[in-house]
């Protein structure tokens, strides 16, 4: 089931997307169209109007021109999806356009008139940075929709409960469990006794769903594993005696994590 928030973000993006192509090849069209007379006019070097060397000078931008906006078609498709091209892609995209420059601006340079060079190289100029900051505008619309769409809001604290881990090394284990006073556990027959305050902790825990070891209740109040075993075994006792009362319910130990 998709999320209308992230689809009003993809439509949005992709409305975007559309108008900047449209404008993009509009600027390129334009660009190349005002180019193609000049390199006719650079090419034809005066024939005569409908002489074969004037007709076949046509052909000379367009062959150059054909070349460059494949490639740029191509990266349109390639920026969208954040596809890295080779170097032979801007290679040929600059030599491309460096061929059209040359072909524009060559008579203007020759002549040396400053407002000459200065109108043919615009056109040019230009079609290069459309050629150029499209695919980079693609790739950032891009990149804003994957941000947009995988930005999750921030879930509901919940409170945990952190029972902190044994340490089950051969050097634990064989180390000599300290004395300690005896806990003051009820009787699996008295009901009415207070149990310890150890023992209400760790009944809590079972009644929230913690399968609590006894190891595990031996670290969280720093007694041994024998203690911590009679602990979680007196908080079960009680939790069964109390199990009238709201909120509290036994839940079994897995087969893994028992407290024998």
């Amino acid at each position: 089931m998709t999320d209308p928030e992230n689809d009003d973000v993809v439509a949005a993006a992709e409305s975007v997307r559309r108008w900047v192509d449209v404008a993009t090849w509009t600027a390129i069209a334009l660009g190349l169209a005002f180019t193609a007379v000049n390199v006719q006019t650079f090419a034809a070097a005066g024939a005569a109007a409908w002489s074969p060397g004037w007709v076949v000078a046509w052909l000379l931008d367009p062959m150059v021109s054909v070349l460059l906006l494949a490639v740029v078609r191509a990266e349109q498709v390639t920026a969208r999806w954040q596809v890295p091209m080779p170097w032979q892609v801007p290679a040929v995209k600059w030599s491309a356009f460096a061929a059209t420059y040359a072909m524009n601006t060559w008579s203007a340079w020759r002549d040396a008139v400053p407002s000459s060079v200065v109108l043919h190289s615009v056109p040019p100029l230009f079609v290069l940075l459309a050629a150029e900051v499209a695919p980079a505008l693609r790739e950032r619309l891009t990149e804003a929709v994957r941000v947009a769409t995988t930005t999750t809001s921030a879930p509901e604290s919940v409170q945990r409960v952190v029972v902190p881990a044994v340490d089950d090394t051969p050097a634990a284990r064989a180390a000599p469990e300290p004395v300690e006073p005896t806990a003051a556990l009820p009787s699996s027959d008295d009901t009415t006794a207070v149990p310890d305050d150890r023992v209400r902790d760790l009944a809590e825990l079972l009644a929230a769903g913690c399968d609590v070891t006894g190891p595990q209740a031996a670290a969280l109040h720093g007694v041994s594993d024998r203690t911590g075993r009679r602990l979680v075994t007196a908080a079960r006792t009680y939790l069964e005696q109390h199990l009238t009362r709201p909120g509290l319910h036994l839940v079994e130990a897995r087969a893994a994590g028992g407290t024998a």
